[in-house]
């Protein structure tokens, strides 16, 4: 090989280690920042699809449109509750107590009482309230206890018998206690 062959032969292997080390230093660079790259254009992709959504501020929310959420019943059941009412504190007040004697508790109606619950003639720990508020029907309390207040009357007291669902708690699961109950009045 004469010397200005041997001289191109050089020159081109230089070309080609250069275009190596290039392609190295970009494998290396991509290696290092991609997965990073790739995060923030993901976060910007996120940030964008928000802010073009409308975000979900409830003040955002026209008046009269429908918001909908998933509600788990006591039975593990879902609903899609969609329709409520606001109360304001005005129409809270609007509902008085009324504590003539003799009105009858009826099915839905939200009374004030009084309790005491007692198992084999002891009270027991949590069993005991005062102007307690309940509404008859939501079922809110164990099984048997709200629909025991109705056909009471206001300033009746009275004994009631329920049964703790088994596996309420070691004390009282499965067990017969007696409320002594006070109906104090029912809300208008």
């Amino acid at each position: 090989m004469n010397k200005e062959n041997k001289k191109i032969a050089q020159e081109h292997r230089a070309q080609e280690r250069e275009k190596q080390q290039k392609k190295n230093r970009r494998k290396e660079i991509l290696a290092n920042w991609g997965p990073i790259v790739i995060i923030a254009v993901v976060a910007v992709a996120l940030v964008v699809a928000i802010v073009t959504s409308g975000g979900s501020d409830a003040d955002e929310v026209e008046e009269g449109s429908e918001i909908g959420f998933t509600y788990i019943d006591e039975n593990g059941n879902a609903m899609e509750v969609t329709d409520w009412t606001e109360v304001d504190e005005e129409e809270e007040e609007e509902n008085e107590l009324d504590t003539t004697a003799g009105t009858v508790v009826e099915d839905g109606d939200m009374v004030n009482i009084d309790y005491a619950g007692y198992l084999d003639g002891e009270a027991f720990e949590g069993g005991t309230a005062e102007d307690e508020d309940v509404t008859v029907g939501a079922g809110e309390y164990i099984p048997g206890f709200e629909e025991g207040l109705i056909g009471h009357a206001v300033g009746e007291s009275f004994d009631m018998p329920v049964t703790f669902p088994d596996g309420y708690s070691d004390e009282l699961g499965g067990k017969e206690v007696v409320f002594k109950v006070t109906i104090n009045g029912i809300y208008q």
